[in-house]
């Protein structure tokens, strides 16, 4: 029986309310990990995640960018 990998989608919607180490965390647990912000933001600092979906700039734009990458993903948590 093969079990794939948890898949975790991380939404950061300002420059600073994420943590840089949230995605190694989430890697080192085993899980693949999958970024949606603005291209500025500290998550995207490091090589511990998988994918990156550029996130709207406002409100709006964020909410249904972020609904989008759900709907389309396949995301455990």
């Amino acid at each position: 029986m093969t079990h794939s990998l948890p898949r975790v989608l991380l939404a950061s919607h300002s420059l600073s309310d994420v943590s840089a180490d949230i995605p190694f965390l989430f890697s080192r647990a085993g899980c693949v990990v999958h970024v949606y912000s603005s291209e500025g933001s500290p998550v995207l600092k490091n090589t511990y995640w998988e994918a990156w979906h550029p996130a709207g700039d406002t409100p709006e734009l964020f909410g249904e960018g972020l609904f989008e990458c759900v709907r389309k993903g396949s995301y455990d948590w």
